[in-house]
């Protein structure tokens, strides 16, 4: 796969996750209209966004961003939540940095006065953040895949994901009665998220 269709087609899995996840805030602020076919134009409702927009991790914050770009021109075209437009407010978590992510989600939350947030995604960012919406009282979806995220109790905090541990569990389960594999290698990627992944798996085999 070329690095222009790659790029392509993690920008269309962005859009289609941001699309359900904006979607989700919506129906969590207001249902849209039945019908409604005008632009919205209202007063906008202010939805946040915590992504990586520099250090390595900054290609997946551009993706994040432009798929939630696409999603909420979209939606505010058919007419966005009422007739009300949804405005996007981004700010860089600097993905597994725990004190940028609860940064950006204190900035957006006091100064931006967003809704509701979309991320981070990283767990160390997610376990970060999760003190201040409960404080705040502002949802947030998070693709993280940390077991610890939703493990708490945190009735702010919804998952796009399934967790690394029920992942690890049905891939071991799939390699070893499906394909009947002996012998199992894990290539992994040394930061919290590959080592959560490698502990996931390691238990699981």
């Amino acid at each position: 796969m070329t690095h222009h269709k790659a790029a392509g087609t993690a920008l269309a899995a962005y859009r289609i996750c941001c699309t359900t996840a904006v979607l989700s805030i919506a129906a969590v602020v207001a249902w849209p209209s039945a019908g409604q076919a005008q632009p919205a134009t209202g007063t906008p409702i202010p939805v946040g966004m915590s992504a990586p927009l520099t250090t390595q991790f900054a290609s997946d914050g551009r993706f994040m961003r432009e798929g939630a770009e696409l999603a909420i021109k979209e939606i505010n075209a058919a007419g966005g939540i009422k007739g009300r437009p949804i405005q996007l407010f981004v700010e860089d978590d600097q993905g597994p940095n725990p004190t940028a992510a609860a940064n950006a989600d204190i900035k957006m939350i006091t100064q931006d006065h967003v809704v509701a947030i979309l991320g981070p995604h990283y767990t160390p960012g997610v376990l970060a953040d999760l003190p201040l919406l409960e404080r705040y009282q502002v949802p947030a979806l998070t693709g993280a895949v940390g077991p610890a995220i939703t493990a708490q109790g945190n009735k702010f905090i919804f998952r796009l994901r399934v967790n690394d541990n029920l992942g690890a569990g049905l891939l071991v389960h799939y390699v070893t009665h499906e394909l009947n594999w002996k012998k199992i290698g894990i290539d992994y990627v040394n930061t919290a998220f590959g080592q959560g992944g490698l502990g996931a798996l390691t238990a699981e085999l």
